[in-house]
């Protein structure tokens, strides 16, 4: 009787032991997933920065008649002839900062319908990530509004790969974008807005699908170096410590009117997978 007592008792450890581990499995499947969910705000942030820096520059009446200007950080040069812009960051790397350098080369002004303009990456930057793909923004018109006037753009991204040591993400997005011209003397309080989708692959075979809520599109400014809101819903495709496949669907939230002017300027984000709320920086 003593040894069934003994059996009974290590079996009930064991099934212990087997759930514990099976739990931190769990866990660490948490970990993957708010790590692509930070892969996509990274990237995001990468690709909403890029528009705004065009946006600026086409608007600049000095850099118009100069042919040269600053924004952003970066030494920007026009060439009026060909319509095409060249954004120099300088070639020392930091680890927020941007190095190297990208061409908006347009077939015509940025902001008049039907224009295309595709970007191109030299040795480009952000922070110790290089950037690579190609990038296409056109024009697809201008709307009026009560005050100041939209203009629609369509952004497409394919062959885009972000590589960091020896970590890679490759994607495709397709956005369709706003860009909200509140008035014609202040740069800054215009608004730009994002939907759309992205699809992204890491070389550790992780990969994920997002779609900006139609409800809560992406926002940005000048004003602000972050994203001032969106919603982001994600599936990611992970794997646990069996190797085995794990879909989830995770949230993503930009918290909408966070920061110290309650106006969204921060750098946090939320993560929201399976019921479980996380808080993180913007990279």
């Amino acid at each position: 009787m003593k040894k069934l007592y003994i059996l009974f008792f290590a079996i009930i450890i064991s099934s212990i032991i087997i759930y514990s581990c099976d739990k931190d499995s769990n866990t660490a499947n948490y970990t993957q997933q708010t790590g692509l969910a930070q892969d996509y705000v990274f990237v995001q942030g990468i690709y909403s920065d890029i528009f705004k820096l065009i946006c600026l520059a086409s608007g600049d009446s000095s850099l118009a008649v100069t042919g040269i200007g600053m924004i952003g950080g970066a030494n920007v040069v026009y060439d009026s002839i060909n319509d095409k812009y060249t954004f120099n960051f300088g070639n020392i790397k930091s680890t927020n900062g941007k190095s190297g350098s990208f061409v908006a080369d347009c077939n015509g002004d940025f902001q008049e319908q039907g224009t295309k303009t595709s970007i191109s990456f030299n040795n480009f930057y952000v922070g110790n990530s290089r950037v690579e793909g190609s990038n296409d923004i056109t024009n697809q018109g201008k709307l009026s509004k009560t005050t100041g006037v939209t203009i629609q753009y369509t952004d497409s991204i394919t062959n885009a790969i972000i590589i960091e040591g020896n970590d890679t993400i490759t994607f495709t997005a397709g956005y369709s974008v706003a860009w909200s011209l509140n008035s014609p003397t202040n740069p800054l309080d215009d608004i730009y807005t994002f939907g759309g989708s992205i699809s992204g692959s890491t070389n550790s075979n992780k990969s994920f699908s997002a779609t900006i809520s139609s409800n809560a599109l992406i926002v940005f400014s000048p004003s602000c170096s972050h994203i001032l809101s969106g919603i982001i819903n994600m599936v990611m495709n992970t794997i646990d410590s069996n190797n085995a496949p794990v879909v989830t669907n995770v949230t993503v939230d930009f918290i909408q009117g966070d920061g110290p002017n309650n106006d969204g300027c921060n750098n946090q984000i939320t993560v929201t997978t399976n019921g479980t709320i996380a808080s993180f920086p913007i990279q």
